[in-house]
Order: C-alpha cells, then structure tokens, then sequence
C-alpha cells in the first residue's frame, strides 16, 4: 500500500513542478538550483522521450 502512496506523491510533485515552470518561467529561461551542478531550464519536447517522433503527425505513427 505504501508503494502507491510514493507513486501518487511522486506524480503530484510532477504535475506541480511543472506548473510551476510554466507560469512561472520564460521560455528557454535556466534557474540554478545548486550553482554548476544542477539548473532548471524551461524548455518544450512536442515528441516522444529524446525528442523521438518530433514533427510527425498522427498519419505517420
């Protein structure tokens, strides 16, 4: 039961996070979240993981 639980959070912070990012951040704007090492960017994927299937259509899939 506890692993649903940690499922369902998981997604929630997902979902808010990236809210967040998208009222609150500029395209392509980079906040550094530990200096050097880890920086949150606003960017858009409209493909697939990696950017796998971008630009096609329902048709081609």
């Amino acid at each position: 039961m506890i692993y649903y639980f940690i499922i369902f959070a998981l997604i929630g912070i997902d979902q808010i996070s990236k809210y967040f990012v998208k009222t609150g951040m500029d395209y392509n704007q980079s906040i550094p979240l530990i200096d050097g090492i880890f920086h949150l960017t606003y960017i858009r994927n409209f493909g697939a993981a990696f950017s796998i299937l971008q630009g096609l259509s329902l048709i081609h899939i």
